[in-house]
């Protein structure tokens, strides 16, 4: 699992989710190891932020499949 903390103001969540959005389905395909996608709106210490959680099959899918891999080979 890899988890991802953004820091996004409260006023820009729904904007922020929309382009994720886009830009998660555009870098889905043949070269793409991800199992499952979450994305959270996460209160913490300092206050709030976005957590994003990639699952993957094993450590290696996580090396292979992650979108900068993904990126690169094209």
């Amino acid at each position: 699992m890899e988890s991802t903390y953004v820091d996004v103001p409260l006023n820009k969540v729904q904007r922020f989710i929309e382009l994720h959005k886009k830009v998660t389905d555009l870098s889905q395909g043949e070269g793409r190891t991800i199992q499952e996608h979450w994305v959270y709106r996460h209160w913490y210490g300092s206050g709030d932020a976005i957590l994003i959680y990639d699952e993957y099959n094993s450590a290696q899918y996580a090396i292979d499949g992650n979108l900068n891999a993904a990126c690169k080979k094209k």
